[in-house]
């Protein structure tokens, strides 16, 4: 991976967590779209929580990252889940619909805790 203190990635037995932090945007795209795409390739499972809790900021070019991290995520299998979307953040999702398209949990272990047949009908 890289050396971006924004980004951090952990991978448990049967599932991955990215960790975002700080502000998102046009600049960082490459880095988050980079750190996305080895968690999906190197899930151990096939959950991958992308945790948003200490997001201050994020744009529609992050938020673009986020989505096609989705699509690739889906391709192979893997569930792509946000957690804890600060406020500003939901808003976002909804304003754009991407919460329609990716599921969102407001915890960590609100996210572990939903079945997978319930995760794919939310």
């Amino acid at each position: 991976m890289h050396a971006d203190h924004r980004l951090h990635t952990q991978h448990h037995s049967d599932h991955s967590v990215v960790t975002l932090s700080g502000e998102f945007d046009l600049a960082s795209r490459p880095l988050l779209r980079e750190e996305l795409r080895q968690a999906v390739d190197t899930c151990p499972g096939d959950l991958l929580l992308v945790d948003l809790a200490a997001v201050g900021f994020l744009d529609c070019c992050a938020l673009g990252v986020l989505v096609g991290a989705h699509n690739d995520a889906t391709r192979q299998g893997v569930r792509l889940v946000l957690v804890a979307a600060p406020r500003p953040v939901k808003k976002l999702l909804s304003i754009t619909h991407v919460d329609l398209l990716i599921t969102s949990r407001l915890s960590l272990e609100a996210a572990l805790s939903v079945p997978e047949s319930a995760a794919r009908r939310a």
